[in-house]
């Protein structure tokens, strides 16, 4: 996999990705689930609190920058137990990858080819993910930013279109039923659109063009992005009311019906919505990377080769798993409603704490201070 260097915008730029994917389908559901009519404030709120995370993560790697997380993991805790660590975070970021291939096949089944398999729908995006897993981390980041730029042209037409439909006696009462309801989608929020930002480790900060300014485009591009989770959010309930909101699969793509451009284009929201696509390929893409950088790290693999053939087994396996993964979309809510945002708290914020934790106490060697 190719290590060229990377610009700084084209880092930022993956953070949009990152936080949108797990937005569609599941995130928006289950805040809405939560939050009720109130969603938007577990947002803002989650937003505050993610910044912990995402400082924690920018220390990781600012710690040492010529490593790359699973680099740095066998440098604080020896090659034993940085292994053991590396192992458990590759088995959880694949089996994030996994849902998110569930997510991305569920997502085009039932809004756009209901008649194709969602197993052909998934093959479809194996082949370029395949193909940008191999180019390397900087073909990624570049891809992320030229998608990034289409997603903005396509927001800003959401934006003009359908804020002014809000209806604010849909986003009342305030707070009925309390604080916790909202805390607890402000929880998701943070699990779901925040914790996958852990995936930038993957990359040491060496490998960053100008990257005394990448805190500082991080920070300003998680910002955008969650105000942009937060205006979508005011449109579902502020157009839809709650209770029609929570009886779509996907309300964020039935919000979009509400578009129109000068009443000439049907469908509209069909093209804006291929957007998303984007940050499932993205996302997809760099959590794929990450396992197979950690298998190459691991195993001290160099063999152009045998590494082109990790990266195919690895995405196929990925695929097929996926649709094995959940019986029916009940036992799918279920799970990622109640049980995979604890998980993703304790393996993509508490470990990464523990890391970080390590990684200050350990002391550097006088070659890869910054």
């Amino acid at each position: 996999m190719n290590h060229r260097k990377t610009e700084s915008l084209c880092i930022s730029s993956i953070v949009y990705h990152l936080l949108r994917t797990s937005a569609v389908g599941i995130s928006y559901t289950n805040i809405l689930f939560y939050g009720k009519q109130n969603g938007y404030l577990s947002i803002l709120i989650g937003f505050i609190f993610g910044f912990i995370p995402l400082l924690i993560y920018l220390y990781i790697m600012d710690s040492n920058p010529d490593l790359n997380i699973i680099q740095l993991n066998e440098k604080i805790f020896g090659k034993f137990f940085g292994k053991i660590i590396n192992a458990i975070l590759c088995v959880f970021i694949f089996t994030f990858a996994i849902i998110t291939f569930w997510n991305l096949g569920d997502f085009v089944n039932s809004q756009f080819l209901n008649a194709t398999p969602t197993f052909a729908i998934t093959v479809a995006f194996l082949i370029p993910i395949i193909y940008i897993i191999h180019k390397g981390f900087n073909t990624i980041a570049r891809t992320g930013l030229i998608l990034f730029y289409v997603n903005i042209l396509a927001f800003l037409l959401i934006v003009f279109s359908l804020v002014p439909q809000i209806e604010i006696n849909n986003l009342l009462p305030f707070m009925e039923d309390g604080i916790v309801p909202v805390l607890k989608g402000s929880y998701n929020f943070i699990a779901y659109n925040l914790l996958p930002l852990f995936l930038l480790t993957i990359i040491p900060k060496k490998n960053i063009i100008n990257n005394n300014k990448t805190k500082k485009h991080v920070i300003i591009m998680y910002a955008l992005s969650s105000l942009a989770i937060i205006l979508v959010m005011l449109m579902i309930t502020g157009i839809f009311g709650i209770n029609l909101a929570q009886t779509f699969a996907y309300p964020e793509y039935h919000v979009l019906k509400r578009i129109s451009l000068f009443n000439s284009l049907q469908r509209l929201e069909s093209m804006i919505s291929l957007t998303w696509l984007f940050a499932f390929f993205i996302t997809l893409s760099l959590s794929l990377y990450y396992v197979c950088e950690n298998i190459k790290v691991t195993f001290n693999i160099n063999n152009k080769k045998i590494i082109t053939t990790i990266i195919v087994i690895i995405s196929i396996i990925a695929l097929i798993l996926s649709e094995f993964i959940f019986k029916n979309h009940t036992q799918a809510q279920s799970f990622l409603l109640k049980i995979f945002p604890n998980m993703m708290f304790i393996f993509l914020l508490g470990i990464p704490i523990i890391i970080a934790i390590k990684a200050k106490f350990t002391k550097k060697e006088p070659n890869q201070e910054a």
